[in-house]
């Protein structure tokens, strides 16, 4: 090869190394954005009701924002003992936090929200959903329970078609473990629920009509004019709960 084809070469060899190092710097610009963007933290329920003293991740902290395969280990993690002597315990939150990091480190990213540290939860022992002072519940009767009839993961929501709404007798069946949320007034699964399991019989108002992170849509009407719009549920929103905020979604506004 001649000096002179070297020259002509020479631009655009230079050219290519320039965009291969661009691809480098927006590749590990890409990277870095992704490590650095905060994940969504988990919430803690304002109140929790546990059969016995021992207290599991799931009884206190909705675990939706977790990996799915992480969710049933997480929810199994004992984070309290309660002591025998009151019914009623109120516990700050980093306490629990703290003890569920140190068990399973792997949720830590999860686990770092500022609210943390300053909030506490009233856990009771021995009583059932029903019985909690929750303003959007109705006292119901012990005996009354309802069937689940689709799975539902430790610390998710509850929705409506996942539980049939005729009340049936509990008998001597197991009732599974739930748990209410002032802040959202849904109720979620304080331990994992599969087709057939019992709960104690809930106010249909208090089943999710929407979970968070699963898409839904608004609708506005102005004379002959409906604008709908399709975004993503920042939160779980009961039944009859029309959403507080909205993130968009890639879809965008329809009309």
């Amino acid at each position: 090869m001649t000096r002179c084809s070297l020259r002509l070469l020479l631009p655009l060899f230079r050219a290519r190394m320039r965009a291969a190092s661009l691809a480098i710097v927006i590749a590990l610009a890409n990277e870095f954005a992704c490590a650095t963007s905060p994940l969504p933290q988990v919430v803690f329920f304002d109140t929790a009701n546990v059969a016995d003293r021992e207290v599991r991740l799931g009884d206190v902290v909705n675990l939706s924002v977790l990996p799915a395969q992480w969710q049933t280990e997480a929810a199994r993690i004992v984070v309290a003992n309660l002591p025998r002597c009151c019914k009623a315990n109120q516990l700050p939150t980093a306490r629990l936090a703290r003890a569920a990091r140190l068990r399973m480190p792997g949720i830590t990213p999860w686990m770092q929200g500022n609210d943390i540290a300053s909030r506490t939860i009233v856990i009771e022992y021995g009583t059932r959903v029903a019985e909690q002072q929750a303003p959007a519940m109705t006292r119901v009767h012990a005996s009354s329970c309802m069937r689940i009839e689709h799975p539902v993961a430790a610390g998710v929501a509850i929705r409506r078609d996942d539980i049939d709404p005729s009340t049936v007798a509990c008998g001597n069946e197991a009732v599974r473990r739930v748990a209410y949320s002032r802040d959202t007034r849904v109720v979620h699964a304080a331990q994992a629920l599969s087709p057939g399991d019992v709960v104690t019989a809930l106010p249909l108002s208090t089943l999710a009509r929407v979970r968070r992170g699963e898409p839904t849509m608004s609708s506005i009407s102005a004379g002959l004019v409906t604008v709908s719009r399709t975004f993503i549920a920042p939160r779980d929103e009961a039944i009859g709960r029309l959403p507080l905020s909205e993130t968009p979604s890639s879809s965008g506004d329809q009309s």
